[in-house]
């Protein structure tokens, strides 16, 4: 009897766990080149022209689909919401999972301010003033520190 290798299906294509871990390696932003993209398409028998092609990229700038695109591709795959939340579950840092969840955008420069409060308290910068005229200055161990999250003071 011949040794067969487990198959997944991803995308509707079935692959080997290799073929599939070795993609993810390859790609790991999970882009798709121009000639891969093209396969994927007539794979999943979506033959557009060139115009419906430029269109949807044009109405989709980031390649996202809308949550009633998703479906119908997911429909299309033959694959089930439980194969669905499956992969969602192995792809963590893919972008709809990042997503999921969310309520509404966060304020940035909440996000920031509390990082200058988190740094003040490490002993990594030194407040002076208040409010909106506060300016901050780095200690040391701060520029060290900073560097690790690619800021260069």
């Amino acid at each position: 009897m011949a040794n067969k290798k487990k198959t997944i299906k991803h995308f509707g294509m079935n692959l080997t766990e290799e073929e599939h871990e070795k993609w993810h390696k390859d790609h790991p932003q999970g882009e798709l080149t121009p000639e891969e993209h093209d396969q994927l398409m007539e794979r999943l028998g979506m033959n557009l022209t060139e115009a419906e092609h430029e269109k949807w990229h044009k109405e989709h700038p980031q390649g996202e689909l809308t949550a009633e695109e998703q479906e119908q591709l997911r429909e299309r795959l033959g694959v089930s919401e439980a194969e669905q939340r499956q992969w969602r579950e192995q792809h963590p840092e893919h972008e709809e999972n990042r997503k999921e969840g969310t309520e509404k955008a966060i304020n940035p420069f909440a996000v920031g301010g509390g990082f200058l409060d988190y740094c003040v308290k490490q002993g990594w910068l030194i407040r002076e003033g208040s409010g909106r005229s506060s300016k901050y200055y780095a200690t040391p161990a701060g520029k060290r520190e900073l560097a690790n999250f690619g800021i260069k003071v």
